[in-house]
This record gives C-alpha cells, sequence and structure tokens, in this order.
C-alpha cells in the first residue's frame, strides 16, 4: 500500500513495536492478537537478557528452520474458518488463568 501499511496476511507480520509509543498487534480475533502481543513481549525481554550476557550469536539457518515450522499459527478448518489454530485459544486460557490468579 502507498500509505506504507501492509495487509498482515500478504506479509505475515501481526505485531509491530512502535519507538516511545509501545507496540500494536494484529490476529484473526482478540485472542490471538493477544497471543501475539504476548510473545513480542516474551520476545524483547529474551532479546534484552542476551544483549546483557553479551554480543549475541545469530541462530543458525537450520535452527531457524525448525523454529518456524514449530509455529503455533494453524490454518483455519472448516468448522472453524478465519479462525486462528487451537494453540492460542490455550494459550489465551493459560494467560487468562494466570491473570485470574493475581486478582484473587
Amino acid at each position: 500500500a502507498e500509505d506504507g501499511i501492509r495487509d498482515s496476511s500478504v506479509t505475515g507480520v501481526q505485531t509491530c513495536a512502535l519507538p516511545i509509543y509501545g507496540i500494536t498487534s494484529v490476529g484473526r480475533d482478540v485472542q490471538e492478537a493477544t497471543v501475539n502481543a504476548i510473545n513480542l513481549s516474551d520476545l524483547a525481554k529474551m532479546n534484552y537478557q542476551a544483549r546483557l550476557l553479551g554480543e549475541p550469536r545469530p541462530i543458525r539457518d537450520d535452527d531457524l528452520a525448525v523454529f518456524r515450522s514449530m509455529r503455533f499459527k494453524t490454518p483455519s478448518t472448516p468448522e472453524n474458518p478465519g479462525k486462528p489454530g487451537d494453540m492460542v485459544y490455550s494459550l489465551w486460557r493459560f494467560y487468562s488463568r494466570q491473570l485470574d490468579d493475581r486478582q484473587r
């Protein structure tokens, strides 16, 4: 697109860090967008901690291929068209329980 915003289904990008403003996240529903935001936060923490230990080594290409194949984003199913895979909802329930436990 001319304004620099692209459809996430084409680019595969579902989160973006915006200096000063924070992050933005998209998903096929609120649960997926929330899990994507939490994943970005976790990744930022890991990168920060790795930098504290020194210069991080790049992940090897063959390892990256394995990690990418393990992604929890599964295609929609005929029973659930346009919805994220089961892993998103499993993570959503996990994070919801954590929040409930903190509020007690």
